[in-house]
């Protein structure tokens, strides 16, 4: 609900408990209460009747002072047994007649230890929440005039706290900053009820004190340094010594912002008994603005931030960018990302965040406090620096450079390509400001892929090793077996260099695999295998992504298929399986059974060569196999 409807209905509270505390016409005074009520109400939500009821002179039963419709607004004459509603809590009851739906809401009109009066309201649909904690706000102001009539109070006193009432609430709703609001509850409190002191300690969200302030009756504004023991209230107000004061609590429902203490210490004038009730409504209503400044500012937050990263969202730095435009010179950087996409596909979308969290942070260690940085787009990032020179930007994007290189997540390095263009005069447009640090952005891209590929690469084969049975022992003998068998084969040029690309990278997609399932001595369960044998189709999305590897996606994804078809992800048969694939199958299965694995042990050349003869025609291409046991028979020749 918005802020200021629940402004306007706190003020319809406050007005009806006025019209109850000065109305002089005590036999129409509840019709008259009434019908502004159900009128202000209906201007906010659907309301078909409203009753108000107040305690008898025995306190025994409800009197149904009046009852409010769209057509007439008529004294009542039901009685309801005090006994029944004994409660604080709202009372919803949902009744049917036929096709319709009736639902009856009664708020308690509490005082004390005591309901003394209820307010009903009749709708066709259950109110909402929000509504509801406005209408039971009213209620606590209607609460007030009430009172005043049963005991019958109408006099300057009690209009003049009405007026204070009003006059505060006012203030309340409109005030934004905590520190202002403090000052002004104070200096009004102080000015309208006469007091010698008013003194306010406002917690933070630990319940520790963070602040304190005092207005005293000089206008005099005191900050409080030395925070003394706070008395701890269970939600009543607390006598100072003598009764010159009251320690009140500032709580919501929800939680404690902070602590009153209202005296007349230089005077020495006791409380008189009915400041206790304005000023328990007072701190109440305190309390619920300082809530909503503190969700105005988290919603305010929200709406100019990033949810990921916590930098500026490109929405907001659109709207302040015409302010900054005028701090000349005012220079802009522009960063892309390098490799989100491939960190997304090959670890999931939560590394992929922590990298777009690592470049914010590097962002804001290398900037000062002046530049205003903000996520651009997925992942591009904009820095604006006002006051900075061409010259001083360049250097700024160097370190930026450098901080990047030191840091990395996961297996993947932290890296961002910078373009920047300064604006030097007015007659500067920020526009082509922008696209020309966008443009060197895009063209330094280009010259940095190459190596920005080379070092991702680089960076999960290391990150491979670290964690993985096949090590550079592994790599080195099946490069040296392919290089051997493809001269045999009669294998170009071409083929040989891609070959030995396989050698090198055919496993890379086991960077997506858990080190304890890589490393695991017993069997691989069923679950676990499954999470295995996606390594093929990983390591192909990997290859795909970088031009040195593109040219064996394939030869990736079918490396683990068998020539019978019984092999994965595809069940590839026979001549389906890429060519080097085929070749790498029987290297590999050679190097891994006179290698051993942390599940098997090593076996003997001779041993290894009668497997693959025994697995032509099942496991491998049957005529490879040959060739491959035909050259090697007798040995490797090293």
């Amino acid at each position: 609900m918005d802020n200021s409807i629940k402004s306007d209905l706190l003020l319809v509270g406050i007005k009806a408990a006025y019209m109850l505390s000065t109305d002089e016409d005590n036999f129409l005074v509840y019709e008259h209460v009434g019908n502004y009520l159900y009128t202000e109400l209906c201007q906010y939500y659907g309301i078909d009747l409203l009753y108000l009821y107040v305690i008898d002179e025995k306190g025994e039963s409800f009197q149904q002072e009046v009852i409010c419709d769209k057509f007439s607004t008529i004294q009542g004459y039901d009685l309801i047994p005090v006994e029944q509603y004994k409660t604080r809590d709202i009372i919803t009851e949902i009744a049917k007649l036929e096709d319709e739906v009736f639902v009856y809401t009664i708020f308690p009109l509490y005082y004390k230890d005591q309901v003394i009066g209820l307010m009903e309201l009749h709708s066709i649909k259950e109110l909402e929440e929000d509504f509801k904690q406005s209408i039971s706000q009213l209620c606590d102001t209607l609460t007030v005039g009430i009172r005043n009539r049963i005991l019958t109070r109408a006099g300057l006193q009690q209009k003049q706290s009405i007026d204070m009432i009003i006059e505060v609430t006012k203030y309340l709703h409109v005030i934004t900053d905590v520190d202002k609001l403090v000052e002004n509850f104070a200096r009004l409190v102080v000015k309208y009820m006469q007091f010698d002191r008013v003194t306010l300690f406002m917690f933070d969200e630990n319940d520790k004190v963070a602040f304190g302030k005092c207005i005293d009756y000089r206008d005099r504004v005191h900050e409080i340094t030395d925070i003394p023991e706070l008395p701890e209230l269970d939600g009543k107000p607390k006598p100072l010594s003598g009764l010159s004061g009251y320690w009140f609590p500032l709580a919501t429902n929800t939680r404690k912002v902070g602590i009153a203490l209202f005296d007349n210490i230089y005077s020495c004038v006791p409380f008189p008994e009915w400041t206790n009730d304005v000023l328990l409504s007072l701190c109440n209503q305190f309390a619920v603005a300082v809530e909503n400044i503190d969700l105005f500012k988290r919603v305010q937050y929200t709406a100019r931030r990033d949810k990921l990263t916590k930098l500026y969202n490109r929405a907001y730095l659109e709207e302040i960018m015409g302010e900054l435009e005028h701090h000349l010179p005012l220079s802009i950087i522009i960063g892309d990302v390098n490799g989100l996409k491939i960190t997304n596909d090959v670890f999931g979308h939560l590394v992929g965040d922590k990298i777009l969290v690592g470049i914010a942070e590097t962002l804001q260690s290398v900037c000062d406090d002046n530049a205003v940085i903000a996520r651009w787009g997925g992942d591009e990032f904009i820095i604006i620096l006002p006051h900075t020179s061409y010259e001083a930007t360049g250097a700024i994007c160097n370190k930026i450079g450098q901080a990047c290189e030191k840091a990395s997540v996961y297996a993947v390095p932290i890296s961002i390509t910078l373009g920047y263009e300064t604006k030097n005069s007015e007659q500067d447009d920020i526009t082509s400001v922008l696209k020309k640090a966008e443009d060197m952005m895009y063209y330094n891209k280009q010259i940095e892929r190459e190596q920005f590929n080379f070092n991702f690469i680089e960076s999960l084969k290391k990150f491979l090793n670290s964690r993985c049975d096949e090590g550079d022992t592994h790599i080195e003998a099946l490069t040296n077996l392919a290089f051997k068998f493809g001269i045999i084969i009669g294998l170009s040029d071409f083929e040989k260099n891609n070959l030995k690309c396989l050698c090198e990278f055919h496993d890379i997609g086991k960077i997506g695999v858990s080190r304890n399932i890589i490393m695991k001595e017993d069997k691989l369960s069923l679950a676990e295998w499954d999470i295995m044998k996606k390594h093929s189709s990983t390591g192909s999305r990997i290859a795909h992504s970088f031009p040195g590897l593109k040219l064996i996606e394939d030869e990736i994804l079918s490396h683990h298929e068998r020539w019978d078809g019984t092999g994965y992800p595809d069940g590839k048969r026979a001549l389906e399986i890429p060519k080097l694939s085929r070749i790498f199958a029987i290297l590999d299965a050679y190097v891994v059974m006179t290698q051993g694995r942390p599940y098997k042990k090593a076996i003997s050349h001779e041993e290894a060569i009668n497997e693959i003869e025994a697995g032509a025609g099942t496991q491998f291409d049957p005529s490879l196999a040959r060739l491959f046991v035909r050259a090697f028979r007798d040995g490797l020749g090293y």
